[in-house]
């Protein structure tokens, strides 16, 4: 369920980074998502290999942060493509 939910927030972001590029809104926020979608989905299936290695801190580290930033980023680029979709109306 946890790695189902990462998915669909990093496919969400996904979306919502390329709807900004299409209106051309906060393009480099929206750039900078699309890549944090990707590492999202990376470290969400490496992180096994990484607790076996023995960093373990680290993805205690990094996942939550990856996860609170797609959420972020989701929000913020949410709320600029509404309030430019309002302005045009």
């Amino acid at each position: 369920l946890h790695m189902t939910l990462g998915g669909i927030v990093a496919i969400v972001l996904a979306i919502l980074a390329g709807w900004a590029l299409i209106h051309r809104v906060r393009v480099p926020a929206a750039i900078a998502a699309l890549v944090w979608a990707a590492a999202v989905v990376y470290v969400g299936t490496v992180q096994d290999w990484w607790v076996g290695a023995g960093s373990h801190v680290a993805i205690e580290i990094v996942h939550p942060l990856l996860g609170i930033g797609a959420i972020g980023l989701a929000e913020m680029l949410a709320a600029a493509i509404i309030r430019k979709r309002a302005s045009l109306a």
